[in-house]
């Protein structure tokens, strides 16, 4: 799934911003949205930044999800990323059809909130070549996947100057995992540590939370419904994140592009 190195700016081995981007993937209406609307408010109360995985065809003008999503941009602390038309595999998709999907999604964005995306976060984190050629025409200059994603070999700075490559920031760190069918917590401590192995490895580090993480579960299903120890255990992991002073960004921000 690694494209060519000549498309991408990998992002081993940086001098950063040292800093922690939190994002937060499968943003649309019909599902879950009650853990959606409390974790967006959890950023907005706490005044810090979010970066937003939007399925565009599944978000619509004049409802809760939407009008949420519109807060948060305005207060300048939700930064809007395409994750996709429909959430579907890109990689089985044709290059011209992926193309076809992210012009939908960015006009889509447009639409809706007055502003093109810059950023593509791939459903289940997969790309391939194609989906480097269609980012590039639009032109999409950030992609984020996974770190499993990256290339161990390839040195990069993080303020790429060539805007013909796409940057790839990769979510590093997960709030929880999905395992033999459900999703397991991750303690506080790990969390906390691994943010400290990437800041240290790669310069910043990317933490991936999802609706899914902070829904209760009933007999292995998940409901609409707002698992709040999980969202103390979020405000446990961002306010260790400030007493070290260390800064809560966007991806954008991180990267330097605005």
């Amino acid at each position: 799934m690694i494209p060519n190195n000549s498309a991408i700016a990998y992002t081993h081995k940086l001098n950063g911003c040292k800093c922690v981007i939190f994002r937060l993937d499968d943003i649309r209406n019909g599902y879950l949205e009650a853990p959606q609307l409390a974790l967006m408010n959890f950023f907005i109360l706490k005044n810090e930044s979010i970066s937003l995985g939007i399925i565009m065809d599944q978000i619509h003008d004049g409802n809760n999800i939407y009008q949420k999503i519109n807060e948060g941009y305005k207060k300048n602390l939700f930064e809007l990323g395409i994750h996709g038309w429909d959430h579907v595999d890109y990689t089985k998709l044709t290059e011209n059809e992926q193309r076809l999907s992210l012009l939908k999604a960015n006009e889509k964005m447009y639409t809706l909130f007055g502003k093109y995306s810059k950023i593509f976060i791939p459903p289940f984190n997969l790309f391939n070549n194609d989906t480097v050629s269609a980012m590039r025409i639009y032109p999409l200059r950030i992609l984020s996947s996974a770190i499993y994603y990256d290339h161990p070999d390839v040195e990069a700075s993080f303020i790429d100057t060539d805007s013909n490559r796409i940057i790839h920031m990769p979510e590093m760190t997960d709030f929880s995992i999905y395992y033999n069918e459900s999703w397991v917590k991750v303690p506080i401590k790990f969390i906390l540590s691994d943010i400290d192995y990437d800041i240290r490895t790669y310069g910043y580090s990317i933490v991936m939370v999802h609706p899914h993480n902070f829904a209760i579960q009933v007999n292995g299903s998940l409901t609409d419904n707002v698992d709040y120890d999980q969202i103390r255990s979020l405000d446990s992991v961002v306010s260790a994140i400030k007493r070290k002073n260390i800064e809560i960004m966007t991806l954008s921000e991180a990267a330097g592009i605005q």
